[in-house]
């Protein structure tokens, strides 16, 4: 009987630690998917800024291409 007692007592103390675990383990999952997240968002950040600070030098570099043929449209004429 004492030691049907025991075995159910250890089985039970069994559960309650995967029970622990499992609940761990979900946590650091969420934990690490939140980071993961974080971290696109970030870089997505980063690389709309720099896309736009390209931009802002692709429009500038137009602009003095642009400028640069109507400079020597002028000494074609």
């Amino acid at each position: 009987m004492q030691a049907n007692s025991q075995l159910l007592e250890s089985i039970q103390q069994k559960v309650e630690l995967s029970q622990q675990l499992e609940q761990w383990q979900m946590d650091m999952q969420e934990l690490i998917n939140d980071q993961m997240r974080s971290k696109m968002i970030n870089n997505n950040r980063a690389n709309s800024t720099s896309v736009t600070q390209g931009s802002s030098s692709a429009a500038a570099s137009l602009a003095k291409r642009v400028s640069s043929y109507k400079l020597w449209s002028l000494f074609q004429r």
